[in-house]
């Protein structure tokens, strides 16, 4: 027994010296191999808690919506309780970087209803695109800029307009709203921050003030449609 404990005592301490004859930076490696193959020590990325639009720096400030009562259309029993509210900043153009983009806004209704989306470049006769859907119920509604339209060009102004068709024979007694778009190039800062991933995308676009690519990546996270609406209100109260 004495023998072969003798005979494990060396080979310890040949291990030993082997290990301390290593380079450093060979043990710090080995130290940094073992703790990257647990899966529970990956470093977590780190988000921050809060959204804060930051309105563009060259905001080109514009009536942001106006709003037609349908006060004689919109008056029959079943449409009595109807209502409309674009997702829009309170009192600039909202901008975006993509050439789809996603346009939000928010319907009131008891019962069914047509509601129609336009959208126009102010230099062109025909719109870009016109089309109607009905709406059963109260929540939001969203309409991304379908593949079969052209893109919305660069440093260009678009009117979109959503009306709630109360009359289809008085166009006048329609409830409706409109607002503007303009979509502009992702700027240097823009691209880096949303390539490193440090913060959620959408805190990202609204730090630069980008109101509807903002709006976009936030309607993938927030669970209700009242979540939305109170941060369209935050946005508006800053």
């Amino acid at each position: 027994m004495s023998g072969k404990k003798f005979r494990l005592e060396v080979i310890l301490l040949l291990l030993l010296s082997s290990l301390l004859t290593l380079p450093s930076n060979s043990v710090l490696t080995l130290a940094k191999d073992i703790s990257s193959s647990n899966p529970s020590r990956k470093p977590k990325r780190i988000k921050s808690p809060y959204i804060i639009y930051n309105p563009p720096k060259d905001l080109k400030k514009i009536k942001a919506q106006s709003v037609g009562t349908g006060s004689r259309g919109c008056n029959r029993v079943n449409l009595a309780k109807v209502g409309l509210r674009l997702f829009i900043p309170k009192d600039h153009i909202g901008l975006t970087t993509s050439g789809r983009p996603t346009f939000f806004w928010y319907i009131s209704t008891t019962s069914p209803i047509k509601v129609s989306f336009t959208l126009i470049d102010p230099e062109k006769i025909d719109p870009i695109i016109d089309v109607q859907k009905e709406v059963r119920k109260t929540g939001i509604e969203k309409l991304q800029l379908p593949l079969d339209v052209p893109e919305l060009e660069q440093r260009k102004t678009y009117r979109w307009t959503v009306a709630l068709i109360c009359n289809e024979k008085k166009p006048s007694q329609n409830i409706y709203a409109y607002s503007w778009i303009e979509r502009i190039p992702q700027s240097t800062s823009l691209k880096e921050q949303l390539r490193l991933g440090n913060a959620p995308r959408a805190a990202v676009y609204a730090q630069e003030g980008i109101w509807f690519d903002t709006l976009a990546e936030a309607f993938k996270h927030d669970s209700t449609p009242q979540d939305l609406i109170s941060l369209v209100d935050k946005f508006n109260r800053n």
